[in-house]
């Protein structure tokens, strides 16, 4: 406590030591500097206040009765409704993708089995029952 008293001591004769004039302009020149912050704080609270309206309450000439914001709800509406829609033709082209690919897989092969394999299989086949029948004709079978 008597530390505060020192201090409050010694602002006091601080005070008393400046002549009452310079404290009087010192109070008057913080006064018009606090007025003008608040009146800047105002002036930008009120462009605020009028940007966003300008911007959210904006009405349209041709429906005046649809604002900015409304508009934007259904665009936003629009826009989620369209990428559901993209979303539902990309898995669907994934699917024919992924079909097309195991078809390719089928038909070209690794090396063993598949589609290529039929083909070449059927097309020994072919070869050798040509052989066969050139071989029976060469002894003698009319075919019948």
């Amino acid at each position: 406590m008597s530390a505060h008293t020192h201090l409050q001591a010694d602002l006091s004769s601080l005070i008393a030591k400046h002549p009452p004039r310079l404290n009087k302009r010192r109070a008057a020149s913080t006064e018009l500097l606090a007025a003008r912050i608040e009146a800047s704080l105002i002036k930008l609270s009120l462009i605020r206040a009028r940007a966003t309206q300008a911007l959210y309450d904006h009405r349209s000439t041709k429906n005046p009765d649809t604002s900015l914001a409304q508009v934007l709800a259904a665009s936003h509406t629009k826009l989620r409704a369209d990428e559901k829609k993209m979303r539902e033709e990309e898995a669907g082209l994934d699917r024919q993708l992924a079909e097309y690919e195991t078809m390719l897989q089928f038909v070209d092969g690794s090396g063993g089995g598949g589609f290529r394999q039929v083909i070449e299989d059927w097309t020994r086949v072919q070869r050798e029952r040509e052989e066969c029948i050139r071989d029976l004709r060469r002894l003698g079978w009319t075919g019948d």
